[in-house]
């Protein structure tokens, strides 16, 4: 019995150190999962403004070929009008052939 008492002696105070130990150990837990919290967010924060950078300059970068495309169309549709008005100048009967055999075939398709 005396062993057994100086067991739970020496158990109680090897206990308490024990609890102390995971006590500090929890403490030091909580903090590290704090401080990864704390980065998970910023890289959160972070990665969202980088795809809104991203998603922005795809953007400007699509925008800016579709005037480059839509302004060399409007050139070479300038160019097949300057074409087509000098044909009509210098043949203005083969233009006006052309043009009612288009709106024969256009009729007839239309009906």
């Amino acid at each position: 019995m005396a062993q057994n008492q100086a067991r739970n002696g020496n158990g109680a105070a090897s206990l308490h150190e024990d609890y102390e130990k995971l006590r500090a150990d929890f403490d030091k837990l909580q903090d590290d999962f704090k401080a990864l919290n704390a980065s998970v967010g910023k890289l959160g924060t972070n990665g969202v403004k980088q795809a809104e950078r991203e998603a922005r300059q795809r953007t400007d970068d699509v925008l800016n070929a579709g005037n480059d495309v839509a302004e060399e169309l409007g050139r070479r549709v300038g160019g097949l009008e300057r074409d087509l008005i000098e044909n009509v100048r210098d043949k203005p009967v083969t233009a006006m052939a052309a043009a009612a055999g288009l709106g024969f075939v256009l009729a007839l398709l239309t009906r």
